[in-house]
């Protein structure tokens, strides 16, 4: 026959709080780890999206979007503003038929922290 002391059965109280503090403790961290996932995850979107507008831009410059010396601007349907400066490139000065251009795309992101993207091309003057 086997007798079982009553005090001996379960946990004790400091026990049970310190299993518990260390369950919130553990829960706390991946909170935080799941928050600062999810905010990186953002900035790379933001970042993906500010590339394909570059990138789309580029594309138009010299179809829809003249290459010529100067500055275009414009907003982008989400709020974003672009702009985009050619200058002439090279040692020759400036003339209004030079054939090589350096294209300065200048995007606004805007996500957690705002900053100003900038992509530079060269690009050539039809003759």
């Amino acid at each position: 026959m086997r007798i079982t002391d009553e005090r001996r059965a379960g946990f004790t109280l400091l026990e049970a709080l310190v299993a518990l503090t260390i369950l919130a403790g553990t829960t706390a961290s991946l909170m935080m780890l799941i928050a600062t996932n999810r905010r990186a995850q953002a900035d790379a979107d933001a970042d993906l999206s500010v590339a394909l507008h570059a990138r789309t831009l580029l594309a138009r410059i010299g179809r829809d979007l003249p290459l010529e010396i100067g500055t275009i601007s414009g907003t982008f349907e989400d709020g974003r503003t672009w702009s985009i400066l050619a200058t002439p490139f090279g040692p020759e000065p400036a003339t209004p038929n030079s054939t090589l251009l350096q294209v300065k795309v200048r995007l606004q992101r805007m996500v957690s922290k705002p900053s100003l993207i900038e992509v530079v091309t060269l690009k050539r003057t039809p003759r």
